[in-house]
């Protein structure tokens, strides 16, 4: 693998499923490549820091494909709005935010926590230059939050991917799968004989609880209008959240208009 990629220098690496040996991050950084690896608690955050990787992911449970968890045998589900300000005051490194991310209120809401940067997966598995097929690009971009399931039914490994024929039928076997990668190897075999392309009841299709927010389009517009949505969002909080003139010390209460005005008084605490 290292050799592979002395041949075809990236400019980032990004780890997943746990950290490389501290030689082989040593060999990369000595090249000056960017090096970057998902954790999903505190702990796996420290862990990257700790072995001199630059940039750690913060993976949420949201988030669609295999969970990035070190020990696939202990998850322990947090979601991405703890987990990201945890992981922020717990390192020194940058942190990306990852799971659940559709929008710009997702972005907006992901620099509030401190993040640095995002990281978004299933908001492009719909566009024109994803290499899905159209069966399941048109499923990613209609699905309901509900539409997804974390199981290790195909790969043997955590995912969060299309609860479909083969996820409910495999789901009350979770024991007995076989590990990563062998499960996947079966599995394959089983799309491989279904033998219709646009069936989805035997598709391995990874994709996260917020699917349903993106309709299809091409990739530079949806870049670009993630850059617009996140700029109206954090201009949109700013305008609720200054004090008016009149009282410069009031903070504004986010939320529905109180019916009451002695209980709520001018929507101020």
């Amino acid at each position: 693998m290292l050799r592979l990629l002395f041949e075809l220098p990236p400019s980032v690496i990004s780890f997943h499923l746990g950290l490389p040996s501290l030689e082989m991050i040593a060999a990369l950084k000595e090249k000056g490549w960017c090096v970057l690896a998902t954790a999903t608690t505190v702990g796996e955050a420290r862990a990257v820091e700790a072995a001199g990787i630059d940039v750690v992911v913060a993976q949420g449970w949201e988030a669609g494909g295999h969970r990035g968890v070190f020990n696939a045998k202990l998850d322990a589900q947090i979601g991405l709005l703890s987990l990201v300000p945890q992981i922020v005051d717990a390192v020194s490194i940058p942190v990306i935010a990852a799971g659940g991310i559709a929008d710009g209120r997702g972005i907006a809401a992901a620099l509030a926590l401190g993040a640095s940067g995002v990281q978004l997966g299933t908001a492009f598995l719909s566009t024109k230059e994803s290499g899905a097929s159209d069966a399941a690009k048109s499923r990613v971009s209609t699905a309901k939050d509900t539409d997804t399931v974390v199981s290790r039914a195909f790969s043997g490994r955590p995912a969060r991917l299309l609860r479909n024929r083969v996820v409910d039928a495999l789901l009350p076997l979770d024991e007995e799968f076989l590990e990563f990668p062998r499960m996947l190897e079966v599995t394959r075999r089983l799309q491989s004989r279904n033998g219709s392309e646009t069936s989805l009841d035997f598709e391995f299709l990874l994709f996260g609880q917020s699917a349903g927010m993106r309709s299809a389009g091409s990739a530079p517009e949806l870049l670009n209008n993630l850059v617009h949505e996140t700029t109206e969002a954090v201009r949109d909080i700013v305008a609720e959240w200054t004090p008016s003139p009149s009282n410069a010390d009031a903070i504004p209460v986010m939320g529905a208009e109180c019916a009451s005005d002695e209980i709520a008084g001018d929507r101020r605490f």
